[in-house]
This record gives structure tokens, C-alpha cells and sequence, in this order.
């Protein structure tokens, strides 16, 4: 058996700068030596300092209320891409409420005729789709989530997400006609 010797860091640039700071570390006579950060950590730490300015600036800006109490956190949001679910989520959609705003209907009262066609109405109280909501209500107590879970819920957990497409589906009330 023989040992050989190979110049394992040579032309090799990390390695070349790696042995270039140890060398430089073992002669000074001070105990901090200033060494430069490599070019992605640069670009870690300006990733995190926008994602908190975005987030800063989404918690501080006036506009989007609605969709604000589904979306809390800007940076770690992922929405399964269905127009039932944008509508639900930006308070635009074809619920009397806001067809009534848009001056589309004459009234915002839901057709159960008990309250305003709101989100949250037809969401979670509206009689005329209890059927379509057990699903719904079941992923909830699955979860341990209290019935009704908050918009915020809705949007949180994927599976909750999931469910809520299904009921969006099952009840056609937000389909295009």
C-alpha cells in the first residue's frame, strides 16, 4: 500500500479562496478577519427583505380588504386557481350583494329569502345549500377547526381550500350562465 499526495484544492476557486483565508487567518495577529459573503447569500437576504417590505406594505395598504381577510400572510399563499374561488375571494362575484352594488340586481337579499347574499351567507348559513355543506363541515371537524372556520381558515389549509372549490362546484351558484 502507498499514500500519495494530490493537490486536492488546486484550480478549484472555492477551494483556492477557502485555503487563501485560513492561510491569511493563521498569520494575523487579530482575532476577526473580514471575509466576504458569497453572492448567494446577498441574494437570500434580498429575497427576505422584500418579502417583508411586500408583506409590510400588504398590511399596511388600504385597497383589497376583502381578499385581506382570506390572504394573511402575502409570501407563503398558494390558491388552487378557480374562478368560483377568486370570486369568492375578492368579494367580486355573482352574489346579490354585489350585483346589487354593481346596480345588476334590485335586491341583495338571497333567494332563501332570509338574509343578505353575502360571502359569508351564502358560505356558511344559507339554508339552500346545507346539503352541499356537510362536506365541508366534515373536513372542518377533521381538522378541528370550529364551524364556521374563518375566511382566513378557508384559504390556510389546502385540504379546507380543496373543499371549498368541491362546494363551489356542487352548488353552481357562482357559475357563469
Amino acid at each position: 500500500m502507498q499514500i500519495h499526495w494530490c493537490p486536492g484544492h488546486k484550480n478549484i476557486k472555492g477551494n483556492e479562496t477557502a485555503d487563501y483565508y485560513a492561510k491569511l487567518a493563521a498569520k494575523s495577529s487579530t482575532k476577526v478577519l473580514q471575509i466576504p459573503l458569497p453572492i448567494n447569500n446577498l441574494s437570500l437576504k434580498l429575497q427576505k427583505h422584500h418579502q417583508e417590505t411586500f408583506q409590510r406594505r400588504w398590511n399596511d395598504g388600504t385597497k383589497g380588504s376583502n381578499v385581506k381577510e382570506f390572504i394573511k400572510d402575502i409570501n407563503n399563499f398558494n390558491i388552487i386557481y378557480d374562478h368560483r374561488l377568486i370570486q369568492i375571494v375578492t368579494g367580486h362575484n355573482r352574489l346579490n350583494y354585489y350585483l346589487q352594488t354593481i346596480g345588476v340586481v334590485n335586491s341583495s337579499i338571497c333567494k332563501c329569502r332570509k338574509e343578505i347574499e353575502d360571502v359569508k351567507h351564502f358560505m356558511f348559513e344559507c339554508e339552500i345549500y346545507e346539503a352541499e355543506r356537510e362536506q365541508l363541515i366534515d373536513v372542518c371537524k377533521l381538522l378541528n377547526i370550529t364551524w364556521p372556520p374563518t375566511c382566513h381558515e378557508l384559504m390556510e389549509n389546502p385540504l379546507l381550500q380543496y373543499r371549498t372549490v368541491n362546494y363551489l362546484i356542487e352548488t353552481k351558484r357562482l357559475d357563469f350562465q
